[in-house]
């Protein structure tokens, strides 16, 4: 067993034994300590202090005070990436601390509730100017809501990656958290400029989500085949969001039967030649059924989805 290996499964173990408040706080500040067991990945050091933080919460579920030192002390600098350097391959632990985070937000009394959810909010805004703001960005998604200054600190934190050469993804993250907050009426054509200004610059999956989103018939005409064909020489998954573009455009207005024409002509020229994949994806195609009003629909996809069957037997016999 290697001596990185070796340390994760003593801390494993040491996790398993510690009992109390302190001895688990004392633990999990060890744990999000970089300069401590420095040995440990990121995603190491997460997920034992994902653990370590559970229990600690379990512990003082009866000392409110307690409590709430612990998460703004520890839980909230782990979800909104002050206290670790980015890592790819953490995501996962990421996305489980911000649920810790969440679950005990909701287990607050609501004066509580709302005076440690702001306090939260402004230290992520703060955040979303400084390094790489993504963690920050998803921490306000997930206990966030729609606030003038949040918006305009996330536009400016996607305007800021590009002037620092970040990754492009990190941007459209931005603008995907700001249309997840609520597109008011006022500002809709603001956040639609914004997302097709980045849009222009080529395929990002970051930017997919927001355009669902936002289900605006211009986006999704402009971007909708050429992102399909970009997508399939992606490795991540998701084909099945882009082909749900059309579909959200179309179930805001079903009554329109031009614009469900008009929806369905996108999805059919772009997935008519090799449908696959993008149907599974979709729900074999449960979203487009439902929602794109349109006499083709179910022909069409018994047709796609028997074409796979087929592909699927044919494989089978190789």
């Amino acid at each position: 067993m290697s001596t990185v290996a070796s340390l994760f499964a003593q801390l494993q173990a040491e996790l398993r034994e510690t009992r109390g408040v302190d001895p688990l706080r004392e633990l999990a500040a060890r744990l999000v300590d970089p300069a401590q067991h420095a040995d440990l990945s990121v995603k190491e050091r997460l997920d034992l202090a994902f653990t370590a933080l559970r229990r600690l919460f379990d512990a003082t579920a009866g000392d409110v005070e307690a409590a709430e030192t612990a998460l703004q002390q520890l839980l909230v600098p782990l979800c909104i990436g002050s206290a670790l350097p980015p890592a790819a391959d953490a995501e996962t632990e990421q996305y489980h601390l911000r649920g810790l985070l969440e679950s005990w937000l909701k287990g607050c009394s609501q004066d509580r509730f709302e005076t440690v959810r702001a306090a939260i909010l402004q230290r992520a805004v703060e955040m979303l100017g400084q390094g790489d703001p993504q963690q920050a960005a998803w921490t306000i998604s997930r206990i966030g809501y729609r606030d003038d200054g949040i918006v305009n600190a996330l536009l400016e934190a996607a305007e800021r990656c590009d002037h620092e050469g970040m990754d492009p993804e990190v941007g459209s993250v931005m603008l995907d958290v700001a249309v997840r907050l609520g597109v008011p009426a006022e500002e809709r054509q603001r956040i639609i400029d914004a997302v097709r200004a980045r849009a222009r610059r080529g395929f990002s999956w970051g930017l997919a989500t927001a355009i669902l989103w936002l289900a605006d018939e211009e986006l999704v005409t402009e971007y909708f085949a050429e992102w399909v064909s970009a997508a399939a020489e992606h490795p991540r998954a998701g084909l099945g969001q882009l082909a749900r573009w059309p579909s959200e455009v179309a179930a805001k207005s079903p009554g329109d039967v031009d614009l469900q024409s008009r929806m369905w002509a996108l999805l059919e020229t772009a997935l008519e030649p090799e449908p696959g994949d993008v149907v599974a994806d979709a729900f074999y195609g449960s979203d487009l059924s439902s929602q794109v009003n349109h006499p083709g629909v179910v022909a069409a996809l018994l047709r796609w989805l028997g074409g796979r069957r087929g592909d699927d037997h044919v494989r089978s016999r190789q």
